[in-house]
């Protein structure tokens, strides 16, 4: 009898013993509290933010870790990244009117999260606007060299303070598949099909599923498939790459061939998420079974049954999402102004590059359709209206240009649930959802479904 109970005694010990690893503890106090929640994401669901227990400003909650990892505190629209680690007990503290400038780290985990800080203060000297506007040699030897000196950086810091081996680490990995991230970026834009500029390729590693606690590793592992897909393309005759669902059906192939299970899932669940996201709940079930194939974490398959859930809400046939935005006279338009005409609906900004490159076609879009049974609608989520003025009075454009107010949180982008511009939805004559997401102006099959809808009204 009393074996049994010293071994019961041992086990409880050891199991509490392994749960506490798995743990941390985020604690603080935020001065000047105003009731704003204070939010913490989780890897998993990059956009997905869980909220921490506050009691007038004071917080002591355990964040589950698996492993070490990034994490991201976000505190009204300011965001930050910390640190965690099993067995951490890391105190922050900051003034809710200055969240960014103003954080202090107290108990285990603080030299590190101090010295991220550092790290984090100093790459936001990196100049993404050169590296985006100089030729492909010169940028990449601008990265290599730049974050050699953030390396070298770190290093120093971390001679002269104790970190934690795990963090530093992390770190280093994290600064090195940012630059590799960048360099992959630089390739994908500029149309590399020479293979050996991503040498680099054979000297990380690939496959490594802790690394998914890493921000950097992740956008890089994105990256990496889109390449690997292109390459599959290349090797397709021009029919064959053109045929829909290519694209789709060639990264499919890639994230097959990758071995780390862990991985395999993450690449999976995110693939189907930008399909859901970006092509809305339509034509679906192909991914769908794919999904449930190839998934066995509950946490992706909650998050994907939300986002197919929402997506039915724009499925063609469903009655469109009303408005009301103002012209630049300060006229208000409704949806409903247009029923019996189909409608065209452009979602941009001033400041967004695609969004700019396809105006050109969009303006000849209108002017050709001049006349016909169809009213073309911009609407910008700009937030500086004199930037959106100034952009529609030299455009000259025939059709009708609007503005939300909010932005990207206004309520006619949530409801159209746009997450990404361009974005282009096209409606029927009764005011129904004929495409969320449509066609842009300048892809020519907009033309033929343009032309099709009015023969056949």
């Amino acid at each position: 009898m009393k074996k049994s109970i010293l071994l019961g005694l041992i086990f409880i010990l050891f199991f509490s013993s392994f749960q506490k690893n798995k743990t941390a503890t985020l604690s603080g106090n935020i001065e000047k509290f105003n009731k704003t929640p204070l939010l913490v994401n989780d890897f998993k669901i990059s956009n997905s933010f869980d909220t921490i227990h506050l009691i007038n400003g004071g917080f002591n909650q355990t964040i589950q870790t698996e492993n070490a990892c990034f994490k991201t505190l976000k505190y009204e629209q300011a965001q930050k990244d910390i640190f965690l680690a099993p067995d951490y007990s890391l105190k922050i503290s900051f003034d809710a009117t200055n969240f960014g400038n103003t954080i202090r780290y107290e108990g285990k985990g603080a030299t590190e999260n101090r010295i991220l800080d550092s790290i984090s203060i100093a790459t936001r000297n990196f100049n993404h606007r050169f590296v985006y506007t100089q030729p492909l040699e010169i940028a990449t030897k601008y990265i290599d060299s730049t974050y050699d000196a953030y390396q070298k950086y770190f290093e120093k810091l971390t001679i002269t303070n104790k970190v934690d081996p795990i963090f530093f680490e992390y770190e280093k990995e994290s600064l090195s598949y940012s630059a590799f991230a960048l360099k992959t970026v630089l390739g994908l834009q500029n149309n590399v099909k020479d293979t050996s500029y991503y040498h680099f390729f054979n000297k990380i590693a690939i496959e490594n599923d802790k690394y998914l606690y890493i921000s950097s590793y992740r956008s890089f592992l994105q990256y990496y498939i889109n390449v690997k897909t292109r390459f599959i393309l290349a090797k397709m005759d021009s029919l064959e790459s053109k045929l829909p669902h290519a694209y789709s059906n060639a990264t499919l192939k890639v994230i097959d061939e990758i071995k780390n299970q862990k991985l395999k899932e993450y690449l999976v669940f995110e693939n189907t998420k930008m399909k859901l996201e970006f092509e809305g709940a339509d034509h679906f079930e192909k991914q769908k079974e794919y999904f449930k194939k190839n998934n066995t974490d509950s946490t992706y398959a909650r998050e994907i049954r939300k986002i197919y859930t929402r997506k039915l809400l724009l499925t063609s046939g469903k009655e469109a999402p009303g408005f009301t935005c103002a012209d630049i006279n300060g006229t208000n338009y409704s949806l409903t102004d247009f029923k019996g005409k189909y409608v065209y609906l452009d979602f941009w900004a001033t400041w967004c590059g695609p969004c700019r490159q396809e105006m050109p076609s969009y303006i000849k879009l209108q002017s050709d359709y001049k006349g016909k049974d169809i009213v073309f609608i911009s609407i910008s989520i700009d937030e500086n209206k004199e930037s959106w003025e100034k952009v529609v009075k030299e455009s000259k454009a025939d059709g009708l240009s609007l503005i939300t107010t909010g932005g990207i949180e206004s309520n006619v982008a949530k409801a159209y649930q746009i997450i990404g511009i361009p974005t282009f939805v096209l409606i029927d004559k009764a005011g129904k959802l004929i495409n969320s997401q449509a066609q842009r102006p300048s892809d020519n099959d907009l033309r033929k479904t343009l032309d099709t809808l009015l023969k056949n009204q």
